[in-house]
C-alpha cells in the first residue's frame, strides 16, 4: 500500500499535464521579398536556440513563403529564425515571451543590387591605452539608403589593419536587430589589408573592427573607404582614452585634423584620410587606461564597461548626426578570391 503510494507520487510528474501541454508551441509564419514586395521561399530555415552559443534546434526547407517548425516545449530564452534567400542569411530574434512565440512571425529577405551611390559610411577610430598596449576599435556607421531596399555586396571593401596587430576580431550589427554578428575578414596580399565577403542589408548598421597593438605608436593607412571624386572629402572620427587632465593629446604626422567636441566622449579629432601618406599616431605620452579607476592614470567618466559600452553607442549615434562626414565607398577593380 505504502510501495504503491509512493511510486505513484515519484512518478507522477511524468505524465505530461494539460498545463504543460499548452506550453508546446510550433514557430510559424512566412518570409517576405521587401525588394519586390511580394512573399518567397527561402531555400532554407532555421530555428536556432541562444542558449549559451547557438543551437539549431530543426531545418527545414519549404517549398512555399509559409513555414511551420515542428512543435517544441520551449525555453525560456530567446530564439532566432534563419532565412537563407540569395545565399545570404536574413535572421530574426523572438525575445523570451509566450505571447511573442504563438504569434506568425514575417522574416524580411532582400534582393542584391544596391549601388555604391546608395551607401553612406562615417567612420571612426577609438584608441585605449593600457599598460604595454593599444587596443583599438575602428567603427563604420553604415546606411544602405537603396530605393527599392536591396542588399550591397561588401566583396570590394578594404579595410587596412596594422600588420603586428594581433586578436582581430570583427562584427556586423544592424540597427533592426541589435544583435552582433561575427564575420570573417580575409587578407587581400596585393592590397596589405582585408576585405569581407558579405552582403549589407538595406538600413543602418555597425561595422566593429576590434585589435591590440604591442607599441603606443602605429601607422594607419586611408584603406579603400573614401573619396570617389575629389571634390568629396574622406574624415575619421578619433577618439581615445584616458583623457588627460593637463589637455596632452595624441601627436598625429602625415594628415590635417582639428580637434571637435562629441557629447560624452570629449576631446577628439577629425583626423582628414583623403590623402594616400599614412597617417601616423603617437599615443606614448598619454596615461594608462584600466577598468579599475585605481589602477588608471587618467580616467575618463566611462570608467567600467557599461559606461564603455554606452559610450560605444553615443559614438555610433553621434557618427549618425554627422551629415556632413557621411562619405561614399571607393572601389578597386581587385575582387576577393
Amino acid at each position: 500500500m505504502f510501495l504503491a503510494i509512493f511510486c505513484g507520487s515519484f512518478f507522477s510528474p511524468v505524465i505530461a499535464s494539460p498545463e504543460s501541454q499548452e506550453m508546446t508551441i510550433s514557430f510559424q509564419g512566412r518570409v517576405k521579398n521587401m525588394t519586390s514586395g511580394k512573399y518567397v521561399a527561402p531555400s532554407e530555415l532555421r530555428l536556432v536556440a541562444l542558449d549559451q552559443g547557438m543551437k539549431v534546434v530543426e531545418t527545414i526547407h519549404p517549398s512555399t513563403s509559409s513555414f511551420q517548425f515542428s512543435p517544441l516545449v520551449p525555453k525560456k530564452l530567446p530564439y532566432l529564425i534563419q532565412a537563407v534567400f540569395s545565399k545570404e542569411n536574413y535572421s530574426k530574434l523572438i525575445p523570451p515571451n509566450p505571447s511573442l512565440w504563438k504569434k506568425k512571425q514575417v522574416i524580411h529577405v532582400y534582393e542584391s543590387g544596391a549601388e555604391q551611390k546608395d551607401i553612406q559610411i562615417t567612420p571612426a577610430m577609438w584608441v585605449t591605452k593600457k599598460r604595454g598596449f593599444l587596443f583599438i576599435e575602428k567603427i563604420f556607421a553604415l546606411n544602405n539608403r537603396s530605393i527599392p531596399p536591396k542588399s550591397f555586396s561588401m566583396k570590394d571593401l578594404r579595410i587596412f589593419i596594422p600588420p603586428n596587430a594581433k586578436d582581430i576580431r570583427s562584427g556586423l550589427t544592424y540597427q533592426s536587430s541589435k544583435m552582433n554578428i561575427p564575420i570573417s575578414l580575409s587578407f587581400i596580399e596585393k592590397q596589405k589589408a582585408y576585405g569581407i565577403k558579405r552582403f549589407l542589408r538595406p538600413g543602418q548598421s555597425t561595422l566593429h573592427i576590434r585589435y591590440s597593438l604591442p607599441s603606443y605608436s602605429f601607422q594607419d593607412q586611408p584603406s579603400l573607404l573614401g573619396v570617389q571624386e575629389s571634390k568629396n572629402h574622406s574624415f575619421y572620427v578619433v577618439a581615445w582614452r584616458p583623457n588627460h587632465p593637463k589637455g596632452i593629446v595624441p601627436k598625429i604626422k602625415g594628415a590635417d585634423y582639428k580637434k571637435i567636441n562629441i557629447s560624452g566622449i570629449g576631446h577628439s579629432y577629425q583626423v582628414d584620410y583623403s590623402g594616400n601618406s599614412p597617417i601616423r599616431y603617437d599615443f606614448s605620452q598619454l596615461g594608462f587606461f584600466s577598468e579599475n579607476p585605481l589602477e588608471s592614470d587618467f580616467n575618463p567618466v566611462f570608467d567600467t564597461p557599461e559606461k564603455a559600452l554606452v559610450t560605444i553607442l553615443f559614438l555610433v549615434l553621434a557618427l549618425f548626426s554627422l551629415n556632413s562626414f557621411l562619405l561614399r565607398f571607393c572601389f578597386r577593380e581587385e575582387s576577393i578570391s
